[in-house]
């Protein structure tokens, strides 16, 4: 994938600020992350989120300390300051005797940067 930098730079900046806030525990991570929709009349594309989100993906594997939950919050906080009532979820499954967690962002039911067939194992147990 070729990604220009004009791409990539955002999706930095809001992974290190979210990752940052994250540590002040998630409640307060998501309010002070996008607590409000600041402009509803921005209409969502699908394909620049859907790109925004893998792009995140891939920088999560290589910054520190950076996985899903941190992810979802950048994501949601980019997406609603851009006028999209986006909402993070959080989900958990039990994998050969495990309990697993996951966090992803959505909107109308789309899971951006997620493969529906994953998710599908998950219970939700929080939504912010």
């Amino acid at each position: 994938m070729d990604y220009r930098l004009t791409e990539i730079t955002p999706c930095i900046v809001r992974l290190v600020i979210a990752r940052s806030v994250q540590m002040t525990g998630i409640r307060r991570a998501s309010r002070i992350l996008g607590r409000q929709v600041l402009n509803s009349a921005i209409d969502l594309d699908p394909v620049i989120w859907e790109r925004r989100a893998m792009i995140m993906r891939g920088l999560c594997a290589r910054l520190p300390d950076t996985a899903c939950l941190s992810r979802a919050l950048a994501l949601r906080w980019w997406m609603r300051a851009s006028g999209i009532d986006a909402r993070m979820k959080i989900g958990v499954r039990k994998t050969s005797g495990q309990l697993e967690s996951h966090a992803w962002t959505e909107v109308d039911g789309h899971a951006f940067g997620e493969a529906k067939t994953v998710l599908s194992d998950f219970l939700v147990v929080d939504t912010y």
